[in-house]
């Protein structure tokens, strides 16, 4: 992520000096659910963050920005908002971090949270909440960063028809840290994708099998033996968010029942 650093000094901030009740942020909404996600992980406070953004520009006939800050800032001061993690308040939703995607290119409803659904409605300057998310949130147990921490580098690979090893073999090269596979299906790949993480997992790269279908869960030891492969499920993540929780997971350590673990945990 490219704001890590920024986010993480935010984070910092946010609970050493105590400055502010809660915290609006507004963001672009192309990477606004990997932004709110490294948040809910890192942020070691129960007190409300909240983002949101826009669709149209303020120039466009019904511009959706400024209900859309309103309706944040009406989320973030209400109380029942405490202690329910980073939230994204989209189009009078409120969908929790880890639950969110962006479903739409253009659309002014580009949000939703397709295996939970939104955990509450903003409207009329009111705040109704009618889930709550029993995985791990802020301030339970953070993954502690500090403020030089260096996140290891994990890249993701489009499985698709037919696909080469040869991106994968490429990211073994650049020894990276991490590989998510967006297989398809049940985070399934081909004899290729097969082999070369094999290779992959053989020259010490945690890879991790997530899906590219936009819902449901990949399943550990379901049609590939993850381990006899030696690979990790991103469970109901989306590659994105997978992505998200190998590189902050790495920073703890590089066992892959540990890992898991924390797939199954956040």
């Amino acid at each position: 992520m490219r704001s890590g650093k920024n986010l993480l000094s935010v984070s910092m901030t946010f609970s050493q000096k105590n400055e502010a009740d809660a915290i609006v942020i507004t963001h672009g909404t192309d990477t606004q659910e990997e932004t709110a996600y490294f948040l809910d992980l890192v942020v070691p406070s129960d007190k409300p963050v909240v983002l949101t953004g826009s669709m149209r520009p303020a120039t466009a006939i019904s511009a959706d920005g400024p209900k859309n800050l309103y309706d944040a800032i009406t989320v973030a001061i209400n109380p029942k908002t405490k202690g329910r993690g980073v939230l994204v308040s989209f189009n009078e939703g409120i969908y929790d971090a880890r639950e969110v995607m962006k479903m739409s290119t253009t659309k002014t409803n580009a949000f939703g949270s397709p295996n939970t659904g939104a955990v509450g409605q903003a409207y009329d300057g009111r705040v109704e909440y009618y889930l709550s998310s029993d995985r791990e949130v802020n301030p339970k147990k953070p993954i502690v960063l500090k403020a030089d921490t260096k996140l290891p580098r994990v890249d993701i690979v489009y499985m698709y028809a037919d696909a080469p090893a040869d991106q994968i073999d490429f990211l073994i090269s650049k020894k990276v840290d991490g590989i998510v596979i967006a297989g398809v299906g049940n985070g399934n790949f081909n004899k290729a994708y097969m082999d070369a993480v094999k290779r992959a997992v053989a020259a010490g790269i945690v890879v991790c099998r997530a899906s590219r279908a936009p819902s449901g869960r990949v399943v550990l030891h379901d049609e590939i033996n993850d381990d006899e492969l030696g690979t990790i499920v991103s469970d109901d993540l989306t590659p994105q968010k997978a992505r998200v929780l190998l590189m902050l997971a790495l920073t703890r350590t590089k066992d892959n029942k540990q890992l898991q673990e924390i797939f199954f945990t956040y």
